[in-house]
């Protein structure tokens, strides 16, 4: 950014030739991007396992989108992949074996190419609720653990494999007409017990009944894939309006994706979102999946018992679509609604047939009411067929293992109070069970109690002496409560346990670093990659170390290989675009931040740093735009209020630039930039006294501001108090001995005393402090012209015009001198440069000069005839 004000030296001096220097604003303010993450609290979490080992840390990028893992894969360290055994919508499931519980899962994500879909993610994490909502029942396959890897996560739930027919699913007793009608009672009874207590749970409407997510293991039902129930229902499904003012999920026309497989659909209307399978949808379903309720699951679950009864035949069936092109399936779901809405369900010879009848009604108030009504249908009809009565299914608790990945789940959604709550009842049954006492620590570290995390980590050392994850994550606890010593002396003893325990040796360089011991945090960083090359976080830190050691090309380097190793880190992305911001590469530093908010649209320092470099390419309402949405994010984001105030006053806006200072003091009173540019708003309208008292109150927050002191001097010259602005340009220089600014000012003051000899001195300080200081060189020349040193005064000029070719005033000295030295031929370049620039700026200041210029050149060339 370039400074408020550039004065000449006219303003202030006797001599309107001198050249010193204007007021200093405070620059735009880099974001302190040095986020050291993970920060020790690594593992997050530990599940239960058979035998308690480390979780190791986080490790894989995915690059190929859409690529699923393959057999062999290792998620994690811990999920061992078997084989994909379900993709659809935006999910993808694994056959994964879990090394640290010693049993296979049925593994679900969102799919790669969805990495970047904030919508999408936001619903997996949704069903990731609903899952977690749940507990256990007999009847509704199990979510295990949901936990969070590499920035994704994941639901570890009961893998229902095939029996010894090879089914898994009612999908395929249908297909194979293998349901018997007493058999296919039980199930429905069993699936009425499921969905009235998943109801009670809170689940609205699951809206995805059919036969292949209801699961059938050891002969009884496992209902499954709750998804399209956490998109709408509870707390979990209070979808935002995104910036246009639109719901998550819906747009403000038509948009359709039809799965061509099982013809399960996503669709958006002007009034509604619809989602679901259409040949199992309800009338309302396909009108508003939101406003459903377990009357629509009734409704699809009577399209269930059809197909069981009539050996797979749906009531209701359009042409399937011909192809995948938008009219095409925009046909067939057109037909699909037409045939819910107003065909009647086809006559049927089954004892099921009243019951199928009464719910497939069109309108929900004729149908069952809840699936309660339901199931005493059901077993009224197989008391008559077969004498059977099924007991309720007796509830059991959850054992301590269960608790405690209950607990974990909520804290792999941030939900780490309801987490503590669960730890708490896992301690409360066992209280040796060392696992809940770490976990419930991390929670409350999370929490920022550190005071009680720390006596859980304690409580879990004296359970296990030799569990090293605990004595880390105190020493971490201990770090942020700002014990750095004894924090280190806990990494100390993890570090004995476990030589090899990365985490601790990375907390270790953290605070080394703190220390100014930059060569030391290296080494240690240098030690994580040579035992794990794809710890990407040691790479990154190495990067920041790098770039705050001003070795770019290193920072570079390293942030390109966090990068390769994991492509959705953004704060590597950040990092490398304030690197290269800071070599002068602008275009491309804002492109790495359009990277990281492509992964994190909500990352209010991306948005910040992208303002930075929108402003150094002088874009300048770009860039304030940029600040806005940072503070739209984090409106306590004080950096991003002075920033947006210092646009302002670049752009002439005087009011709304004060009203951004004045935020920024509401929320930093101690922010010394915010009194001094507002200092300098006064000068600019000539309130030289109010000024200073902004200056005063930058020095008030801070007395080391040297800033405030220089332009407090400046403020004391123009209101022709030498004396003072002398002790001011002392106490600045006293405070940056190189400040070469203030020592050509400090010069300028000797030189209008007459005092040359002095001024030299300050301006020869001047240019050791900055070789390429134009204004100094040409004041040490106009010093030396004054003591009638013609020879040193041209080589002081000839060096101003060798860094600043366009100074006009040092071309006509130059040429001076050159001409009392009878250097004709070069006082004649010298003045016709001077003409040249003089004559083009048009200003009046430099009219005298031209007319001695012309008279000059006149006379050389005559003399040279």
């Amino acid at each position: 950014m370039s400074e408020f004000f550039d004065y000449l030296a006219s303003f202030f001096k006797n001599d309107e030739r001198a050249a010193g220097d204007g007021y200093e604003n405070s620059m735009l303010k880099p974001s302190d991007n040095a986020r050291y993450a993970p920060t020790g609290s690594k593992p997050e979490f530990e599940n239960s396992m058979l035998n308690r080992g480390q979780a190791a840390p986080k490790r894989r990028g995915r690059k190929n989108y859409g690529v699923p893992y393959k057999k062999g894969d290792v998620i994690g360290n811990n999920y061992e992949i078997y084989d994909v055994i379900g993709r659809g919508g935006f999910g993808v499931v694994y056959k994964a074996f879990s090394r640290s519980m010693g049993e296979v899962f049925a593994l679900k994500t969102f799919r790669d190419e969805y990495f970047n879909d904030n919508d999408k993610k936001e619903r997996f994490y949704r069903e990731a609720r609903v899952w977690i909502d749940l507990d256990r029942h007999p009847y509704i396959v199990k979510a295990a653990l949901v936990e969070e890897i590499d920035e994704r996560l994941y639901i570890a739930m009961e893998y229902i494999g095939p029996d010894e027919s090879g089914y898994n699913s009612l999908d395929g007793y249908i297909k194979h007409r293998q349901t018997g009608l007493t058999q296919l009672l039980k199930w429905g009874i069993q699936f009425c017990y499921a969905m009235q207590y998943a109801h009670e749970k809170g689940v609205k409407c699951h809206r995805d009944i059919k036969p292949a997510n209801i699961l059938i293991s050891a002969g009884n039902v496992k209902i499954s894939d709750f998804g399209l129930a956490g998109v709408f229902d509870g707390k979990a499904a209070e979808i935002a309006p995104d910036k246009s003012g639109n719901h998550a999920g819906q747009n403000s026309g038509e948009e359709l994706f039809l799965n061509h497989e099982d013809m399960s659909a996503a669709y958006q209307t002007m009034t509604g979102t619809i989602f679901g399978t259409p040949s199992y949808m309800s009338p309302e379903q396909f009108l508003d999946a939101a406003s459903c309720d377990i009357r629509s699951d009734i409704y699809s679950f009577g399209i269930v018992l059809y197909q069981a009864a009539t050996g797979g035949t749906l009531p209701f069936k359009a042409a399937p679509p011909g192809s995948r092109l938008e009219d095409e399936m925009m046909r067939y779901f057109n037909e699909m609604q037409k045939l819910h809405n107003e065909t009647p369900d086809p006559e049927l010879n089954s004892p099921l047939a009243g019951i199928i009848h009464r719910a497939l009604e069109k309108k929900p108030q004729n149908r069952y009411q809840n699936f309660d009504e339901m199931r005493k249908d059901l077993e009224e009809l197989l008391m008559q067929r077969s004498g059977e009565k099924l007991d309720p299914p007796r509830p059991s608790g959850l054992e301590i293992w269960e608790l405690n990945n209950k607990g974990l789940s909520f804290a792999s959604l941030k939900r780490y109070e309801e987490a503590i709550e669960y730890y708490d009842r896992a301690l409360k049954s066992d209280p040796s069970y060392v696992t809940s006492w770490y976990n419930k620590g991390l929670s409350l570290k999370k929490l920022k109690r550190y005071d009680e995390a720390v006596a859980c980590f304690e409580r879990a050392i004296q359970l296990d002496p030799k569990y090293a994850s605990a004595y880390n994550s105190k020493g971490h606890a201990l770090y942020e409560m700002g014990f750095f010593k004894e924090a280190s002396d806990f990494y100390d003893r993890a570090l004995a346990i476990n030589p090899n325990y990365l985490y601790p040796m990375h907390n270790k360089a953290l605070i080394l670093e703190n220390n100014g011991e930059l060569e030391a945090a290296l080494a240690i960083y240098d030690k994580i990659i040579s035992i794990d090359a794809r710890y990407y976080v040691a790479w990154y830190n190495k990067a920041l170390l790098y770039k705050k050691m001003n070795r770019f090309e290193d920072a570079m380097t390293h942030c390109n290989k966090a990068i390769e190793i994991n492509p959705n880190y953004s704060d590597a992305w950040i990092t490398r675009g304030t690197t290269l911001n800071a070599m002068g590469f602008y275009e491309e530093s804002f492109e790495c931040y359009e990277e990281a908010l492509a992964l994190d649209p909500d990352s209010a320092v991306a948005w910040y740093d992208r303002g930075i470099s929108l402003a150094n390419m002088q874009k300048i309402e770009e860039a304030i735009e940029s600040y806005e949405q940072a503070l739209a994010i984090d409106p306590k984001y004080v950096d991003a209020w002075f920033n947006k105030g210092l646009l302002y006053s670049d752009l002439n806006m005087d009011v709304k630039a004060l009203q951004c200072y004045e935020k920024t003091i509401e929320l930093n009173p101690k922010d010394a930039d915010a009194f001094n540019n507002i200092g300098l708003m006064y000068n600019k309208k000539g309130e030289y006294a109010k000024a200073i008292n902004w200056y005063d109150r930058a020095l008030t927050a801070d007395e080391k501001y040297y800033r405030a002191w220089y332009n407090k001097a400046i403020a004391y010259e123009r209101l022709e108090n030498k004396s003072e602005a002398m002790n001011c340009y002392n106490m600045a220089i006293s405070l940056k001995p190189d400040y070469a600014s203030a020592l050509n000012n400090k010069g300028l003051i000797y030189y209008n005393r007459k005092e040359f000899k002095k001024a030299i001195e300050f301006f020869d300080g001047a240019i050791s402090a900055n070789h390429s200081y134009a204004k100094a060189y040409y004041n040490k020349g106009l010093a030396l012209d004054s003591l009638e040193s013609t020879g040193p005064a041209l080589e002081a000029f000839t060096k101003a015009v060798q860094y600043d070719e366009n100074y006009i005033f040092a071309w006509y000295e130059k040429a001076v001198c050159e001409d009392r030295l009878q250097k004709s031929g070069n006082a004649l370049l010298s003045f016709e440069k001077f003409l040249g620039l003089a004559e083009k700026s048009q200003e009046a200041r430099y009219a005298e000069y031209i007319e001695h210029a012309r008279h000059r050149l006149v006379q050389i060339k005559k003399d040279s005839k």
